[in-house]
């Protein structure tokens, strides 16, 4: 990432301020240089410097001898102290659950998963004793698998603690300091996917679903860690009965009997394939998390930390995740449904490529000769300790959505009168006279305007260029969009130094 120098803060000012100042060096570990009631601060390590904040390290795998050491990276970590409540809600939760699962439940695995990571999340300090007694059972039965510990240093917490501060000291000037009225820095941080950077446990998840809606594994909190428990296969997230009450009272609207699922993509996935996947996600989280957490990154004109364009930043980004998580994690849900997850998803990926035209990102990630390139660029630069299957999934998964959604939008979603052997013709001004426009121009610009109308349509046919568009075709969604739009945030990500540079594309 780019060395940007330091950047100037101002102090708070007022009672129960004072321990700020000092908190610069002792607790963020920026390094400052005082100047009347301002500080200019950059990072110890150097502006721009990638952190490895985030840590990986497989404890364990199926057909390994379990010795008692094999826990002691555990036991030398603090979990968080949960509320006794809590805990003794949770368990209560644990062994009602449990009772009430029978041998015959078709989804008999996920019925055993949910407890067992409940069961972790209050383990505390025991979880090396629970580990110890469940593991075995589970490796005997899942011959490939695995178990992987991540670990968050202190540093990265502190710093986002230190965003969330100049956040709020910055836009909410009168929150109360005072000791018993002080209720934390906690301003935008239901919008973030680490609850404003202080638990990244779901941060974790998105590799496992990467191959929705083949599931290779389940991340299990243990605050403020995280373990990851690989299957050795890949699990299938559809439910295996869909005759449930919610579906019975599905509305219609913009949803399609056929399915789309790319089985080649996620079909005999195996443990080579999988278990590079999390030291590779953990990397490419310390490149996004080294920027998020720098404030040296963002500063005005003159060198004023900018701190709402790096809360900014940092928000879209874990909300572009949060909202693939969701796409990715539940392919049954319905096509509406999945359908805006995947347009806030190009929304979200068009602000952080820093477009100033809004729309202009969206269609161009829909591009079909721009997109698609760019993407396999990105699976390049996997490392070499990710197998080149993986890749070659990936780039093969890549051809097959655009190829599909772009046959889709011919043979299902436009009006075939519409149609040339090369695109569409639609009308500008008059409707009578129209115009031929290329697939590669027609494809973003239409669920573009699609993507408008969930504000309703009342402006949209009011206005020649739009309803023009929106006419040209049923009303449709293409339920390819939903796989691409998780293909281009898992871009993004592959290539974080230039998406943080802003030179993803």
């Amino acid at each position: 990432m780019p060395q940007r120098g330091p950047v100037v803060i101002n102090l708070p000012t007022g009672p129960n301020t004072e321990w700020f100042g000092p908190a610069l060096t002792q607790i963020f570990q920026f390094s400052t240089q005082t100047h009347g009631n301002a500080v200019a601060v950059d990072l110890q390590e150097g502006s721009g410097s990638v952190t490895n904040y985030i840590s990986a390290t497989r404890l364990c795998r199926a057909g390994e001898l379990l010795p008692d050491s094999t826990w002691d990276p555990l036991r030398a970590l603090q979990p968080v102290d949960h509320d006794p409540a809590t805990v003794q809600r949770l368990r209560k939760w644990i062994r009602d659950f449990r009772a009430e699962t029978r041998l015959e439940d078709k989804d008999q695995f996920w019925r055993e998963m949910r407890p067992f990571a409940a069961d972790v999340f209050v383990s505390g300090r025991d979880l090396p004793n629970y580990l110890a007694q469940w593991m075995p059972g589970f490796f005997a039965e899942r011959t490939e698998a695995s178990l992987w510990l991540i670990t968050v240093d202190d540093l990265l917490r502190s710093r986002m603690t230190f965003l969330r501060a100049q956040l709020a000291l910055t836009l909410t000037p009168d929150v109360p300091l005072t000791p018993g009225q002080f209720n934390g820095f906690g301003l935008l941080a239901a919008h973030s996917l680490t609850r404003g950077g202080t638990d990244f446990s779901s941060a974790i998840t998105l590799p496992l679903v990467m191959f929705a809606p083949g599931v290779i594994g389940l991340q299990l909190n243990w605050a403020p860690h995280t373990l990851v428990l690989l299957f050795g296969e890949a699990a299938n997230l559809h439910l295996p009965d869909a005759s449930t009450p919610s579906r019975a009272l599905r509305p219609r609207a913009m949803t399609r009997p056929e399915g789309w699922f790319d089985s080649h993509y996620w079909d005999n996935l195996t443990p080579a394939e999988m278990e590079p996947l999390i030291p590779w996600w953990v990397d490419r989280l310390n490149v996004l998390y080294s920027h998020a957490a720098d404030p040296t990154q963002f500063a005005n004109a003159v060198g004023h930390h900018d701190v709402s364009a790096q809360a900014a930043w940092f928000l879209t980004m874990e909300r572009m995740l949060v909202d693939t998580l969701l796409l990715a994690s539940d392919p049954l849900a319905p096509d509406l449904v999945r359908a805006q997850l995947a347009f806030d998803i190009l929304d979200k990926a068009e602000g952080l490529l820093d477009y100033t035209e809004s729309g202009a990102g969206f269609k161009d990630l829909l591009r079909r000769s721009k997109t698609l390139p760019r993407l396999g660029q990105a699976w390049e630069q996997l490392p070499p300790s990710v197998p080149a299957t993986v890749v070659q999934r990936l780039k093969r998964h890549g051809k097959a959505v655009f190829d599909d959604l772009y046959r889709d939008v011919r043979d299902h979603v436009t009006i075939p009168s519409r149609l040339t052997p090369r695109g569409i013709k639609i009308a500008t001004t008059d409707p009578a006279t129209l115009q031929a426009v290329s697939m590669d121009d027609y494809v973003g610009a239409l669920l573009r305007e699609t993507r408008n109308t969930a504000h309703g349509l009342k402006r949209i046919l009011r206005e020649d260029r739009t309803r023009f568009i929106v006419t040209s075709h049923t009303g449709d969604i293409p339920r390819q969009v939903t796989h691409l739009a998780t293909l281009i945030t898992l871009a993004l990500v592959a290539d974080a130094e230039r998406l943080c540079a802003g030179e993803w594309w």
